[in-house]
C-alpha cells in the first residue's frame, strides 16, 4: 500500500498553491476564473464520486460561487459515506469557503475606496 502521507503532503501543497491564487485575485471575478480553474482539476473519479448536489456546475458570478460554497458546506455537515469522498468534501469545502471569503473582502474593499 502506497504510503499516505507522501499524498496528504501533495495536498497540502496544492490546498496552499490555490489559496495563494485566490489571495491574489484583485476582483471578484477572477475568484470566479480561479474557482473555475479549480473546479477542471478535478478528475473524472472524484466528479463520479461526489454527491449530486455538489457536482460543479459552470461559476459565472460571484452569486454562483456563493450558492455553490454554501451547497457544499451544507452537504459537508449532512454527509455519511466514505471517508475518501468526505475528504474531496471537506477539500471542495474549504477552497469554496476561502473564495467567497476573498469575493467578500474584494467587495468590501470596493466598498470602502468609494
Amino acid at each position: 500500500m502506497p504510503d499516505q502521507t507522501i499524498y496528504a503532503a501533495a495536498d497540502a501543497v496544492q490546498s496552499h498553491q490555490w489559496a495563494a491564487r485566490l489571495n491574489m485575485a484583485t476582483s471578484s471575478q477572477e475568484v470566479v476564473s480561479v474557482a473555475n480553474e479549480y473546479i477542471a482539476s478535478l478528475s473524472d473519479p472524484q466528479h463520479s464520486t461526489l454527491p449530486d448536489a455538489c457536482l460543479p456546475r459552470p461559476l459565472r458570478t460571484a452569486e454562483d460561487l456563493n450558492d455553490y460554497a454554501y451547497t457544499l458546506t451544507q452537504e459537508q455537515l449532512h454527509f455519511v459515506g466514505s471517508l475518501a469522498v468526505s475528504s474531496l468534501l471537506d477539500r471542495l469545502a474549504v477552497f469554496f469557503s476561502l473564495a467567497a471569503t476573498r469575493v467578500a473582502h474584494l467587495s468590501f474593499i470596493d466598498r470602502v475606496r468609494v
